[in-house]
């Protein structure tokens, strides 16, 4: 409510409905048409409505999920639009959220392996390695798609059609291999006190690794 009386919430917005596995809106999410802050909002959870267990699309994606056996996790609302526009229904993304237990415990139902497809930025990468773990300690097979930078699903799939996705879809990574890259790059191994510090980010992640023979790949790898 507002000085002047009631007003909505999602005003001068685009509104993206957010609907559960059966296809009943239970929120929704607006974006606003300018450069104002927050770019976006969404309804306050409710008994229905938790951001910590719902993912967008998960009505359109669950049989394609299970016709493929893989899951693909984008950031944005537009980044799942456009995926779906070209065809590729086998998409989810988070409501302005990590990914969370609640995400995994219902992708395990459905889905032989989870690819990642975040932001190259830093902020990115940080949301994947987070997604990695999360992933991980759940048991799921998780792997990254990188796109050559600056593209993003949407003019990547613009510049090159959908068929060329899937390719990159097929060659990603697994996202302990990619991580390994990019700390690499970040902090070369060229001192011993350089690679105490590689050691202190990698073995957290690496104790979560549950199969005996992927562990000891990794650990010849490290």
């Amino acid at each position: 409510k507002g000085d002047n009386g009631y007003y909505d919430l999602l005003r001068n917005r685009l509104i993206f409905p957010i609907r559960d596995s059966n296809g009943q809106p239970i929120a929704f999410a607006g974006r606003v048409l300018d450069n104002s802050l927050p770019k976006y909002i969404n309804s306050p959870e409710s008994a229905i409505y938790r951001k910590s267990s719902v993912l967008f699309g998960v009505d359109l994606a669950l049989r394609a999920i299970r016709q493929t056996g893989t899951a693909i996790i984008v950031e944005g609302y537009f980044d799942h639009l456009a995926l779906s526009q070209a065809g590729i229904h086998h998409a989810l993304a988070t409501c302005g959220t990590a990914l969370t237990d609640g995400h995994l415990m219902m992708l395990k139902k459905h889905t032989e392996r989870i690819c990642l497809l975040f932001d190259g930025d830093n902020a990115g990468r940080s949301a994947t390695v987070k997604a990695m773990e999360r992933c991980m300690t759940h048991g799921l097979p998780v792997y990254v798609i990188s796109l050559p930078q600056p593209e993003d699903p949407d003019s990547y799939l613009r510049k090159y059609g959908s068929e060329q996705f899937l390719e990159e879809v097929q060659r990603a990574k697994p996202a302990f291999q990619q991580f390994l890259l990019w700390l690499i790059a970040k902090t070369p191994a060229d001192s011993v006190d350089r690679r105490i510090r590689l050691l202190d980010e990698i073995m957290p992640r690496y104790s979560i690794i549950a199969d005996s023979m992927e562990r000891d790949l990794y650990r010849k790898e490290v």
